[in-house]
Parts: C-alpha cells; sequence; structure tokens
C-alpha cells in the first residue's frame, strides 16, 4: 500500500488532516473535528479554539520527544476519583500511501491516585489494516516483524525498523506539522534554537528559515511568489534578501525614483513583520503539510488580511498541504467560505467544535450574511446542538 516517493521528496507532496479526536486536553474533554485543506475556527474568547491548536502542537512534540508534558493540559473539569483518559486519534492521509492512516495514543490516570497520566494504548491502521496495536505494555497486534520489538512503554511510533509505513506516520505528525503564534516582537530578535526543520512555532529562528529559502535552488521560485505577495502590500518594495556579505539580518530595499533605500526587517512594522512571518510559514523549506496558525490577522493592514487569505486558500488549492487557522476578525473571515469555517463554543466549562447552523450557512450562501457577519451580526452557532465526539 505504500508507494515509491522515488523523485519527488516525502516535502513536496500534499497530506492532510482529515479528522481528529481529543480527550481530555484542557477544556477538551471530548470533542471531534472534521478539518479540510482550509478550517477556520471561530467562536467567542475563551471557548477553546487556542486549546484546539496547542492540542495539536502537543501531540507532535510528544510524537518527536516521546517525552510528555503534562503541565496544565490535563481537563480540568476530570473527576478526581474516576479513571482519567488522556486521549488523540487521527485520521489522515500521507504522501505516496493510497490509504488513509488511523492512529490513536491514549494515556490513563488510575482513579483516586495522584499524578501524571501514563502511556496506555496505541495503534495505527492503514486503509483496513492494523499495523499494530499495543495496550498495557503488551503487543494485541505486533508489527508485521519475524520478532517484533517489546513495547518500550512509550509511543512506538516511527520506531519500528523495517514498518516504513510506521515512519511516514511518523514524519506527517511531526515534521510535516507547524503550529504558529507570532508575538509582538516577531522577527525582531533571532534565535537558533528549534528542534524540528523549517520556521520556529513562534518564528525566533527566521534568520536560519529564510537564509534555507533564499539558498536553495530547488526552492527560488518560492522567494519570488513571497516577495510579489508583500509588494501588493508594500508597491515600491525592490526586493528582500541577506544583508551582504555578513548575512546577518533580513534587508527590506525600497526604490523611489530610482534610488533604493535598504532597511532591516525589524525596522519594519508590527503589521508588516506579522504577514512576512506567515508568508514564511507557508514558503518555507522544507514545507510542512499542515500549517496551523492562531489568530494570524493580529496586527496586519486590512489589505494585507486580503493578501494573506489568499495565500491560504491558494496553499491548499496548489496542493502544497493543508491550511488550519483561529480568527477574531470578521473582515479577515469575509475571505474564507461557510464550508471551511468551525464553530467553537463554551457549554459548562467544556469545549464544543462543529459546523456552522444549516440556516446561517444558508444565509450566506443566499447573500443575506456574510462569513464576517457571524462574527458580529448574528453570531456563530453550531449545527448541532449536542456535544461532537
Amino acid at each position: 500500500m505504500v508507494s515509491e516517493i522515488s523523485k519527488r521528496s516525502f516535502n513536496s507532496v500534499k497530506a492532510m488532516i482529515k479528522r481528529i479526536r481529543i480527550k481530555n486536553f484542557k477544556s477538551l474533554e471530548d470533542v471531534t473535528v472534521d478539518l479540510g485543506p482550509v478550517t477556520v475556527l471561530i467562536g467567542r474568547s475563551g471557548s477553546g479554539k487556542s486549546n484546539f491548536v496547542q492540542a495539536i502542537r502537543w501531540l507532535r512534540d510528544f510524537l518527536a520527544t516521546r517525552k510528555p508534558e503534562w503541565s496544565k493540559v490535563v481537563c480540568a473539569t476530570a473527576p478526581p476519583n474516576k479513571l482519567l483518559e488522556f486521549s488523540f486519534e487521527v485520521d489522515f492521509e500521507a504522501p505516496g500511501v493510497s490509504d488513509d492512516y488511523v492512529y490513536r495514543v491514549s494515556f490513563q490516570r488510575p482513579a483516586d491516585q495522584p499524578g501524571d497520566p501514563v502511556y496506555s494504548e496505541e495503534f495505527l491502521k492503514l486503509g483496513d489494516k492494523t499495523l499494530y496495536w499495543v495496550y498495557q505494555g503488551t503487543w494485541r497486534e505486533p508489527p508485521p516483524l519475524v520478532n517484533p520489538p517489546a513495547p518500550s512503554g512509550t509511543a512506538m511510533l516511527g520506531a519500528l525498523t523495517g514498518v516504513q509505513e510506521s515512519t511516514i506516520a511518523h514524519l506527517v505528525l511531526t515534521k510535516g506539522i507547524g503550529c504558529y503564534g507570532f508575538p509582538d516582537d516577531v522577527l525582531q530578535r533571532s534565535s537558533n534554537h528549534y528542534p524540528f526543520d523549517g520556521l520556529s512555532d513562534n518564528g525566533g529562528n527566521f534568520l536560519i528559515a529564510f537564509t534555507e529559502v533564499l539558498t536553495n535552488l530547488d526552492s527560488w521560485r518560492s522567494l519570488q511568489n513571497l516577495v510579489a505577495s508583500v509588494r501588493r502590500l508594500k508597491p515600491n518594495l525592490r526586493s528582500i534578501d541577506l544583508d551582504q556579505p555578513g548575512q546577518g539580518w533580513i534587508a527590506v530595499t525600497l526604490e523611489h525614483d530610482a534610488r533604493r533605500l535598504v532597511f532591516q526587517l525589524e525596522q519594519e512594522s508590527e503589521g508588516f513583520r506579522r504577514l512576512f512571518a506567515c508568508l514564511l510559514a507557508l514558503y518555507q523549506t522544507p514545507p510542512k503539510q499542515t500549517v496551523i496558525f492562531d489568530e494570524p490577522e493580529k496586527g496586519i493592514y486590512p489589505a494585507g488580511l486580503s493578501i494573506l487569505a489568499e495565500e491560504f486558500q491558494n496553499y491548499a488549492k496548489s496542493g502544497r498541504g493543508q491550511v488550519i487557522l483561529t480568527t477574531h476578525s470578521p473582515e479577515f473571515l469575509d475571505r474564507f467560505e461557510p464550508e471551511q469555517i468551525r464553530v467553537v463554543e463554551m457549554s459548562g466549562y467544556t469545549t464544543r467544535i462543529g459546523p456552522i447552523a444549516p440556516e446561517q450557512a444558508d444565509a450566506i450562501h443566499e447573500h443575506y450574511l456574510s462569513t464576517g457577519e457571524l462574527l458580529t451580526v448574528d453570531l456563530a452557532r453550531l449545527a448541532d446542538p449536542t456535544p461532537v465526539g
């Protein structure tokens, strides 16, 4: 079922998370969310949008390090005297693979026992075939190896030599995911520390990420596209380059009356830097299959929002990858279709997530309502009033 990837690199092929179920992560007591090529999460402040983003980041980091970080992630409403299950189940596509994967990892905290949850169950399916299933430290379904290793007490995904399907799935759920939340001083202070390839979650290693794009002939067109998008916001932009010869900072060159003026990127406005950071996440090398942004519109000039929304849509349409984002901006939301929107609601300290109500979707299609007005005039409602899960 795994085809030869050969002439195309892993990162040049489309992959997508189709569905994810999360149990007992902060306010996500039990949610199941269907995801598309572009998915936009909206809802009131404190409804759980950022928790959803953080949950995917947590899963990615756990699978990369195999060291779960439990600080402040377990659902606060979980009864202390009952068995607690903390789990993820993900349906996703992978490059070069014809069937869909289903991956599940679960942790349990026994009743009346303080302390962190412990690894309890994990399985990986490809199509109709279970590749492996481990439960409570023993194989229920061993991997297709003559001498399978004993379960190690932590995630086995990507740790089974000879099971290429597991390796590919691990790459999709780790190196294939970028999860971005940019601070106000984004692109002003460069750092080198980041355990993955590409742009770091806070954009701190932007100089390294930009250098990778600039010095890679295979991605040279990506740089041209990035600059072209920024030029739509700033027409007198001539180029974005590294300073020469030191290459210690990013140079933004403007042109007026055939004369050029060079600025450091850090001298640009916050809105310009935020837009550039989002574009760098989209055009980084190697690219990500799934890019996730928490409120990317912050501080960006309205004309820049149109550019950014178009870039997000094109990222998916061109098959480069999947985009998931949260937003509070009506103007930004106007650039997306109702089918791309997921409503996030808080009910009794528990988050629910799902499509918008059919009557609101119909009103948008009939032009009685815009998608942006789901944040102002007629607040977005869930299609199904029952909890998702």
